[in-house]
C-alpha cells in the first residue's frame, strides 16, 4: 500500500473552490484502498491588522481540522508585510516564506510520493524532492498559471522549476495545459527579477531545472489532463423537491433566476454583471412575448449574485445604478425613491436580515417596491458567502448560471450547476467550454454583453441545447487515473 502524503494551501474554515477540489480528490484516492494519505493544508496566519487590510476572516488557530473523516494537518505561516513588499515591489522571493518551507518540508520525509496542488504546495514538494529525493506530483487549477507566473518574474522561475521536477504535472483542463506551455517552452526567456541579481538573494534562489532532451522549443515536461468532478451531492432534485427549495427560498412558480456563483474578484469579471442583467430583463421580455407558452410570459425574473470579496461594494453600486437606469427608461415618469447606495447595501447585508427570513428573500422584499414600483419582474439579490451545505439547494433554485471570468481553470461551478439541471452560460476562456459546450461560451470583446444576454434569453426560453455533464469530469475517473500515474513509480 502506498504511502501519500498531499499539501496545498486553503483553508477549512471557508471551504471554496481549491479545499474542495482537494478534498474530494483525496476522498475518491482513499475509497480505492491501495494509499494511505496524510494530508497538510497550508494556512496563512493574520493579526487583526492585516486581517482587515486583506479581508481575511478570522479562524481558529488549531494543529488540525477534520473534514468528512480526512485530517488536515495545518501549517501556519505568519503573512508578512516585509515579504509582501519583497514580491510586489522589488521582485525578490519572500525570504520569511521560504524560511517557513525550509523549516517543515521534515514533515514530508518518508513517503513514496507528494501530491502537491498548485504553486504554494509544488514548493513544498520541489523542496523534499531536492531534500529527499522523494517524487512529486502537482496539480494546476487556474490562476497558478495563467495569472500568477506572469505578474512577478521570480513566480514564473519557480513555477517553471516545480514543473519541470515533477514526475507528472496534472491540468485541470486542456486549455491550462495549453496555457502552460508558455511556461515550460524551452525559447521562452525568462525575465530578469529586480533585485535578485546575486550575494545571498542568488544563493537562496529555486534554481530551474532544464531538461536536456528538449528539442526546438517543446517541452519534455510531463503533462496530463486531469479534469476534476463534482460531488455527489449535487444532484438534479425531482420536481416537487425543487419546487419545496424554491419556496423555501421566497420563489415561486413563474420565477426565472439567473445566477453568478462565485468570488467576486477581477479575474471573475463581475463588474460586467450590471449590463448582462439589464439586457437579459430587456431581452426577455422581448422574446417571451412573443412565446404561446403562458408560463414563460408570465415568468418573473430574478437575480442572484452568490459570493463575496472585494468587489462587493462596487458591485452592489453597479447594480443599484443599473436598476435605476432600467427603471428610468421603462418608465421615465416614475423614478424610484431613496436610491442613496449606502442604504442600498446597508439594508442588503446578509449579515443585517430580519429573523425567519433568508438573505434572499429579504434582498427581494426591498429593492424591486423600492427602486422601482412598475418593475416588480426585475430584482438583483445579494447572498454573500454561503455554506457549502447550503449550494446543491441554491444551484436547484437557479435556471440559468452565468460565469463572465477573464480567465478560468476549469470552472466547478459550471459542472455543480451542470449536474443540478441548471443551464450555463460563460465566457470563452479556460476550460468553460470544456464544461458547458462551445455552443454556450461568448468571446470577450465590445459585443460581449449582448452575446452573453441573448445565450442567456436563449436558455431561459428553451431555445437552447441541453447541457449534459461531459462524462470526463468524475471524480471516480479522476482518481483512477491518478492512482495508475502513482502506480507508475
Amino acid at each position: 500500500m502506498m504511502k501519500l502524503a498531499v499539501i496545498f494551501e486553503s483553508s477549512p474554515f471557508d471551504r471554496k473552490g481549491l479545499f474542495n477540489a482537494v478534498h474530494n480528490r483525496v476522498k475518491h484516492l482513499l475509497a480505492t484502498g491501495e494509499c494511505t494519505i496524510d494530508v497538510f493544508c497550508v494556512h496563512s496566519r493574520d493579526n487583526a491588522f492585516t486581517r482587515r487590510v486583506r479581508h481575511t476572516p478570522d479562524v481558529p488557530f488549531v494543529d488540525e481540522a477534520v473534514v468528512d473523516d480526512i485530517r488536515y494537518r495545518l501549517l501556519w505561516y505568519r503573512f508578512s508585510i516585509l515579504d509582501n513588499l519583497l514580491l510586489e515591489k522589488l521582485h525578490v522571493r519572500p525570504w520569511l516564506f521560504r524560511r517557513f518551507v525550509e523549516s517543515h518540508v521534515d514533515l514530508l520525509k518518508g513517503y513514496d510520493a507528494v501530491i502537491a496542488h498548485s504553486f504554494c504546495g509544488g514548493l513544498f514538494a520541489l523542496e523534499a524532492h531536492q531534500r529527499f529525493g522523494i517524487p512529486y506530483y502537482v496539480t494546476w487549477h487556474g490562476s497558478d498559471v495563467h495569472t500568477h507566473p506572469w505578474r512577478v518574474p521570480v513566480i514564473l522561475e519557480d513555477t517553471r522549476a516545480v514543473m519541470e521536477s515533477a514526475r507528472c504535472n496534472f491540468f485541470v483542463s486542456r486549455a491550462l495545459l495549453d496555457a502552460s506551455e508558455r511556461i515550460t517552452s524551452a525559447n521562452d526567456v525568462l525575465p530578469v527579477s529586480s533585485g535578485d541579481t546575486g550575494g545571498a538573494q542568488a544563493h537562496n534562489r529555486v534554481a530551474p531545472f532544464v531538461h536536456d532532451d528538449t528539442v526546438s522549443g517543446v517541452s519534455s515536461v510531463c503533462k496530463e489532463v486531469l479534469y476534476n468532478g463534482v460531488s455527489e451531492d449535487f444532484v438534479k432534485y425531482s420536481p416537487e423537491r425543487r419546487a419545496a427549495v424554491r419556496e423555501r427560498y421566497g420563489l415561486s412558480a413563474e420565477d426565472k433566476v439567473v445566477a453568478f456563483v462565485g468570488n467576486l474578484v477581477t479575474v471573475k469579471n463581475v463588474l460586467s454583471l450590471p449590463a448582462i442583467f439589464a439586457q437579459v430583463s430587456s431581452r426577455f421580455v422581448e422574446v417571451s412575448g412573443s412565446l404561446s407558452d403562458s408560463c414563460t410570459r408570465s415568468a418573473r425574473l430574478k437575480f442572484w449574485i452568490v459570493g463575496d470579496g472585494k468587489l462587493r461594494t462596487q458591485l452592489e453600486t453597479a447594480c443599484l445604478e443599473s436598476l435605476t437606469r432600467h427603471c428610468e427608461d421603462r418608465s421615465p415618469s416614475r423614478h424610484c425613491e431613496d436610491q442613496s447606495p449606502s442604504r442600498h447595501c446597508e439594508d442588503r447585508s446578509p449579515s443585517r436580515h430580519c429573523e425567519d427570513r433568508t438573505p434572499l428573500r429579504h434582498c427581494e422584499e426591498r429593492i424591486p417596491s423600492r427602486h422601482c414600483e412598475e418593475r416588480s419582474d426585475v430584482a438583483i439579490s445579494f447572498f454573500g458567502n454561503q455554506p457549502s451545505p447550503a449550494m446543491p439547494d441554491i444551484m436547484n433554485c437557479i435556471d440559468v448560471l452565468v460565469l463572465p471570468s477573464l480567465n478560468e481553470g476549469l470552472p466547478l461551478v459550471c459542472a455543480e450547476a451542470l449536474a443540478c439541471g441548471v443551464r450555463a452560460v460563460g465566457s470563452d476562456v479556460g476550460g468553460i467550454a470544456e464544461v458547458i459546450g462551445s455552443d454556450n461560451v461568448v468571446p470577450l470583446g465590445d459585443s460581449f454583453v449582448n452575446g452573453m444576454a441573448e445565450k442567456v434569453v436563449a436558455a431561459l426560453v428553451g431555445q437552447s441545447p441541453s447541457q449534459p455533464l461531459p462524462a470526463d469530469i468524475s471524480w471516480a475517473r479522476t482518481a483512477a487515473l491518478e492512482l495508475a500515474a502513482l502506480k507508475s513509480l
